[in-house]
């Protein structure tokens, strides 16, 4: 029997997995947003929603959810305690 450490996050929508799915366009601003904190384009949800749920039926999936959690200035910086 496998450990849970054998597969666990095996299968994760990682920047390599984004960067084959994605549009070269709709990557670079996706990762932009993430590593620059740049604001998302709200244009390029679709595409990015669209080619999540493809890759996760592509690797089995057979329920799908999206859980959206709003950051705001407040609660995206935490001082140090």
């Amino acid at each position: 029997m496998r450990s849970i450490h054998d597969y666990y996050a095996e299968l994760v929508f990682t920047k390599k997995v984004m960067e084959q799915k994605l549009s070269k366009n709709i990557y670079k601003k996706l990762i932009a947003a993430i590593e620059n904190l740049e604001p998302l384009d709200q244009s390029i949800a679709g595409e990015v929603a669209h080619a999540m749920k493809e890759w996760a039926l592509e690797n089995g999936a057979t329920h799908f959810t999206h859980w959206f959690q709003p950051q705001r200035e407040k609660s995206r910086h935490r001082p140090e305690t």
